[in-house]
């Protein structure tokens, strides 16, 4: 996946660029949180570097980070997706899947979008569980969470310790297990991505 498009003659698109704005639009969209897929797409490049992902997947999990809501289209899906339980996610990951496989530029995240709120136990639409969900979707799944719960709260830095905890109760159940193992035990900073 480039960072350029280049359309014929006319000015050169800068993906990462467009991606970015459209991230934006669809926060100013929502009621809730703001620059929420900004704040995903960050948090999952450091758990991603952190866990020694390759080069080659960082470009699509941040391509796919950034707009992994996508598929939302109404206020009450938007608000839903705010609750750290969501019942079941996966009408907008379809969603967004499709309007994402549609374009030729995109399509090599679609896949990613479609899992990334797959759980590891299983039961998922995709039929895939634990290591068979791509590990970009499992990383942007953890980092969504950790969002939607750093939103709720007035000072993220006094509430971590309640974050990561809520996050351990998850851990075998919808979050790939190694990635809260390194929650616990990564400096606190960088898990809210300050440093």
């Amino acid at each position: 996946m480039k960072g350029v498009i280049k359309l014929d003659n006319r000015k050169p698109i800068y993906l990462y660029n467009l991606l970015n704005s459209l991230s934006l639009a669809m926060d100013f969209s929502r009621i809730g949180l703001m620059n929420h897929h900004q704040r995903v797409a960050l948090l999952s490049l450091k758990i991603a570097r952190a866990i020694n992902i390759p080069d080659e997947k960082l470009q699509r999990l941040f391509c796919a980070a950034i707009i992994h809501d996508a598929g939302t289209s109404t206020w009450k899906e938007k608000a839903e997706l705010e609750v750290f339980e969501i019942g079941k996610p996966w009408d907008h990951c379809e969603r967004g899947f499709k309007l994402i496989n549609s374009m030729n530029i995109l399509s090599p995240v679609a896949h990613i979008i479609l899992c990334h709120h797959d759980r590891w136990e299983g039961n998922n639409p995709s039929e895939l569980a634990g290591r068979d969900i791509p590990v970009e979707s499992r990383i942007i799944h953890i980092a969504d969470r950790i969002d939607i719960l750093a939103g709720k709260t007035n000072n993220i830095l006094n509430d971590r310790y309640d974050i990561i905890n809520r996050i351990k109760g998850y851990a075998n159940i919808f979050l790939i297990p190694i990635l809260y193992k390194l929650l616990r035990n990564w400096p606190i900073k960088k898990v809210f991505g300050l440093t």
